[in-house]
């Protein structure tokens, strides 16, 4: 692999697993706001969100500063040339296909659950904080693993 793809790669790498753990602190930080108390209560959760978006943010500017290819505003969308573009946009529609089948799924298979079992409001809402993130988590994977694919597809 030439040093320029690995940059690239990277850098997709880098956003896609923050951008996945930041949700997954997202929703550990809700779930636990849900279940603590009736009153609001942030958390450690939320403590480490905080502290995590901050170290991404920061990792994010620096790395805009210091590669070209990559903005920080447009992310894991950031292209240098038109063969990264190609390769996001392929990526994209595959990652937007997988997610609406599994949205569609989870609604089908969720109104049996709810219609078989009753679950605790709480519960419940533990339940879709944790089915709506990895949901997110779903499309943030798919895009890192297409994009991976049609990068080298295209290098060859």
């Amino acid at each position: 692999m030439k040093k320029g793809r690995q940059t690239i790669m990277r850098k997709i790498i880098t956003e896609q697993m923050g951008n996945t753990v930041s949700i997954l602190l997202l929703c550990a930080s809700m779930a636990h706001m849900v279940t603590a108390s009736r009153q609001f209560e942030l958390g450690v959760w939320f403590a480490l969100l905080v502290g995590w978006q901050l170290l991404f943010v920061g990792y994010r500017r620096w790395l805009s500063k210091h590669d070209a290819g990559y903005h920080a505003d447009q992310g894991e969308f950031s292209s240098a040339d038109e063969r990264e573009a190609h390769v996001s946009t392929r990526a994209a529609v595959l990652s937007y296909r997988v997610v609406m089948i599994a949205t569609i799924s989870l609604i089908v298979i969720g109104a049996f659950v709810v219609m078989r079992w009753r679950l605790p409001a709480a519960l419940l809402a533990v339940l879709l904080i944790w089915l709506l993130g990895g949901l997110v988590i779903l499309g943030l994977q798919t895009y890192l693993a297409a994009w991976i694919h049609y990068d080298r597809l295209d290098a060859d």
